[in-house]
């Protein structure tokens, strides 16, 4: 059993390549948001970082249409279907309510939490993935099922005559599928946990990983920092003892990893169609499109297959095969008061790039969440808009815990904050203030909020 966890590796090594880029740009609008989806080769040599700085989104969606992946039919017609046909360019542009459609396995929303000052917008979007542990598991499991019918013969071609061939093929039938079925329990556990605890205790989470590799005789995580060297030496040693050979050199040619490393090397046959799977288990039975894709396969995913099979890292150092690589450019007034993407200040555009899987693959999420003014309430209350930022984001949650009673007290006293059309000042405000939250406890968060912001520098 010790074995299947490094014949997983080979799996994972086998079905990684160049993913292509889908590009979504969104601008939120009164009514919900506008959203421009494009599929694209990702260019070379643009990383992660290069496409959080920019390049802007224009020159992303204007980029040609991918031509080295091809986008499934059954993704292009729900675009076109939510969407409308794609430009000739090849975009998909469309304005919808504060809800997105699906059109990438996911759901996206923007809510807007109100008040007499400004709001709060929030966006969250979901790509990928599915809801149902159970699915999820059932899923994954259906395809590893078809990666082993359909790398079966060539293992079995790649053991011969051994002796010990109907251990072997025992272990791969049956131990192995155990051990996967035990490691997806295991990836659910520590997912679940970290998400719980806001992703504080990845350490922790590796720790208990180290403990399961260690129980299984594969070290720990470290071992894996030379993975192509770590994945041949512990495939040929534990195929030897599960076949009860005490000399490891004596199955060089049963390694199975050694056979999928050397198909990534030449090419073959590692190019043919991969078989036909059923439902979205296909999404995990992806082949290497091109040279440049096996090379970086075989150079860096290997090294933390075991976490990235397992989402145990933050979101955004997930990596899984498969996919495709999203990012998203989401327009917004001014800085975020929480997000899980990269803001860009001068741009006003918060970006995100994340791996995404279809179900029954782990859910990608993205979160951003912004304050907006009302511009024409305050400059007709202060003669500018005075309450923002931060400070506005704590008083409309504030705000939102009011009772009716309390709001209409709270409405009061805002309009008691001026003279003559103007904000009055600082020790006038202070002292009114006081009076409020002495007649009306309730009113303290907003008064905090109110007299901390409104005499605030400008950000």
């Amino acid at each position: 059993m010790r074995t299947g966890i490094c014949f997983l590796l080979g799996l994972v090594l086998a079905a990684c390549g160049e993913p292509p880029l889908f590009v979504v740009e969104i601008q939120p609008t009164p009514e919900g948001m506008s959203r421009t989806v494009a599929f694209i080769d990702r260019p070379d040599g643009l990383s992660d970082e290069d496409l959080a700085r920019g390049p802007l989104p224009g020159s992303l969606l204007d980029a040609r249409p991918a031509t080295g992946h091809t986008l499934a039919s059954r993704v292009r017609t729900r675009l076109t279907a939510a969407y409308g046909p794609a430009d000739a360019r090849g975009r998909w542009r469309a304005s919808f309510g504060l809800r997105s459609p699906g059109a990438l396995d996911g759901y996206g929303h923007i809510a807007r939490e109100a008040s007499p000052l400004g709001c709060v917008a929030r966006y969250v979007e979901r790509f990928g993935g599915t809801d149902d542990p159970e699915a999820k598991r059932v899923g994954r499991l259906a395809a590893l099922d078809a990666w082993l019918a359909a790398l079966r013969p060539h293992w079995l071609e790649s053991v011969g005559d051994h002796p010990r061939r109907e251990r072997l093929v025992a272990w791969m039938d049956h131990d192995l599928r155990r051990e996967a079925d035990a490691w997806f329990a295991l990836r659910r556990q520590l997912y679940d946990s970290l998400w719980a605890n806001g992703w504080t205790d990845v350490e922790g989470a590796r720790a208990v990983l180290d403990a399961h590799l260690a129980e299984r005789g594969c070290g720990t995580t470290e071992a894996l920092e030379d993975p192509l060297a770590f994945a041949r030496a512990f495939t040929r040693r534990e195929l030897a003892l599960a076949a009860g050979e005490p000399d490891p050199a004596g199955l060089e040619r049963g390694a199975l990893l050694e056979a999928v490393m050397t198909e990534l090397k030449e090419g073959a046959p590692v190019e043919r169609q991969p078989p036909t799977l059923p439902g979205d288990a296909g999404a995990y039975a992806v082949v290497a499109a091109d040279d440049r894709g096996r090379e970086q396969a075989a150079r860096e995913t290997l090294a933390l297959a075991y976490l990235r099979m397992g989402a145990l890292l933050e979101p955004q150092q997930l990596a899984h095969c498969g996919g495709v690589d999203v990012c998203v450019y989401l327009h917004v007034p001014g800085a975020p008061v929480a997000s899980d993407g990269v803001y860009d200040a001068e741009r006003k555009v918060i970006t995100w790039i994340r791996r995404v899987l279809p179900a029954p693959g782990p859910t990608t999420w993205m979160r951003a969440s912004w304050p907006e003014p009302d511009v024409a309430a305050q400059t007709e209350l202060w003669g500018a808009v005075r309450l923002k930022g931060e400070h506005l984001h704590r008083f409309v949650i504030a705000w939102s815990q009011l009772g009716a009673e309390d709001r209409v007290r709270g409405e009061e006293l805002i309009a008691d904050l001026r003279s003559s059309g103007h904000l009055i000042d600082r020790p006038m405000l202070v002292k009114r203030l006081e009076l409020a939250i002495g007649s009306d406890p309730n009113l303290t968060g907003i008064a905090s909020a109110l007299a901390n912001g409104l005499f605030a520098p400008d950000e």
